[in-house]
């Protein structure tokens, strides 16, 4: 049976795995699809998280409008292809340094190893009270996505604050 020349994988990963997509688990794409880079554009932007794409060296290829909006980046901050870790610096600038109890450079030490190796998904709070859930899933091919979703609601009503 030949596997289908153009697909998206779906992730099934299992807590304290690394999550990955999986060849086996591809489902086809139309031809339209990737005939149409401005409809994958779309696309991405439609989802309604943040989203982060990188290359296998860790560089942006691809994100949305939802992950500018969450992150306080602008678009000049995500031009060039910069890596994760050059990311993760304009952040804590732009954030003046996310609330984690801990220096920025151990913060952003502790994103990369996640980055590289990814487990479980992360929460973050900034300190204008949002709470962030991080969550990263690698392809067989090196490529890694990453997803930004604002959890402050949930947060809230958890410690009764709602």
């Amino acid at each position: 049976m030949s596997k289908p020349k153009n697909s998206i994988q779906k992730s099934k990963s299992k807590p304290g795995k690394p999550a990955r997509a999986r060849g086996k688990d591809r489902l086809p794409l139309s031809d339209s699809l990737m005939e149409d880079p401005d409809l994958l554009r779309q696309i991405i932007d439609c989802i309604p998280n943040g989203l982060l794409l990188f290359d296998p060296q860790h560089r942006l290829i691809a994100y949305n409008e939802n992950y500018r909006e969450l992150s306080g980046l602008n678009k000049k901050d995500l031009e060039g292809n910069p890596t994760f870790k050059e990311i993760l610096q304009k952040v804590v600038v732009k954030n003046k340094l996310i609330d984690t109890g801990k220096s920025s450079r151990r913060w952003i030490k502790e994103c990369l190893a996640s980055f590289r190796n990814p487990t479980a998904p992360l929460e973050v709070s900034y300190h204008d009270g949002r709470t962030i859930k991080i969550q990263d899933r690698c392809t067989d091919s090196g490529y890694t996505v990453r997803t930004y979703e604002d959890i402050t609601e949930l947060k809230n009503r958890e410690r009764g604050l709602l």
